[in-house]
């Protein structure tokens, strides 16, 4: 959709969390000139990837021999077993 805004599409909210998170990208970059919007684009997108795994349901426990293994014990496991 040409001449569509972006900005015209997000609550404010949303709009305050990518502006927030573009100005720590500009400051972890050391205050770059002219990157403005690559770093809200940038933000833009990590914001959105955050909101899309938070809309998945949780993962259902993993079950091994009738007993129900969490994500994280299996990580751990698996960590353990590597190191």
């Amino acid at each position: 959709m040409a001449g569509v805004n972006p900005l015209t599409h997000m609550n404010s909210s949303e709009h305050q969390m990518i502006e927030s998170l573009a100005y720590c990208i500009y400051l972890s970059e050391g205050r770059p000139e002219g990157r403005a919007l690559q770093h809200w684009l940038e933000a833009r997108e990590l914001v959105e990837a955050e909101e899309l795994v938070a809309s998945e349901p949780p993962m259902e426990p993993i079950i091994f021999d009738d007993e129900a293994v969490e994500e994280s014990e299996l990580t751990g496991a698996l960590v353990e077993s590597l190191a």
